[in-house]
């Protein structure tokens, strides 16, 4: 029974991590632009960052990419009963750290590629990241305050061309 709580613990996190909500608007003559989601260097990300409210306390941390499935099919309602479908595909996650790196030491044989610019770190890729940060030296603290999915970037073309082949939107 041990397992199985623990289990729904993890996928009820898991889910409440990498929940977003990003609107923006697509138009011909200047594309998909945002409202609710900013650009980045490696893709778009939401605006809102999720908050965590558990977590271990640290001295260090290794802080890793989108570990499940990267590309996923999201379904668009027009309240009409017209449908599309979107696809989707995470590259990465960004953490705010709870403090400021004291020191970053490369990981060596992993694929992915982490960014750290202050209390921001940037993982893209699947799995463990690139860097381990320590964050303090004296008591430990929790490794991070902010976390949010980093998606690809959405093509405009194709997005225009899911919505011209539905006549209902």
């Amino acid at each position: 029974m041990k397992n199985f709580v623990t289990f729904l613990v993890l996928s009820v996190l898991s889910c409440q991590a990498f929940a977003a909500e990003m609107k923006g608007r697509l138009r011909v003559e200047d594309g998909f632009q945002p409202i609710s989601f900013e650009k980045l260097n490696d893709g778009i990300a939401p605006a809102m960052w999720d908050m965590p409210t558990w977590g271990p306390t640290v001295n260090s941390v290794i802080l890793g990419g989108f570990t499940g499935p990267s590309d996923h099919n999201v379904q668009l309602g027009n309240g009409a009963g017209g449908t599309i479908t979107l696809p989707v595909k995470v590259v990465g996650v960004q953490y705010i750290l709870s403090a400021d790196p004291v020191n970053t030491t490369p990981v060596n044989g992993v694929s992915t590629n982490t960014t750290v610019t202050g209390k921001q770190v940037t993982v893209v890729g699947n799995g463990v990241g690139s860097k381990l940060i320590t964050l303090t030296e004296d008591i430990g603290v929790k490794p991070y305050t902010h976390i949010r999915p980093i998606f690809a970037n959405l093509d405009s073309e194709v997005l225009l061309d899911i919505f011209k082949k539905k006549k209902s939107w």
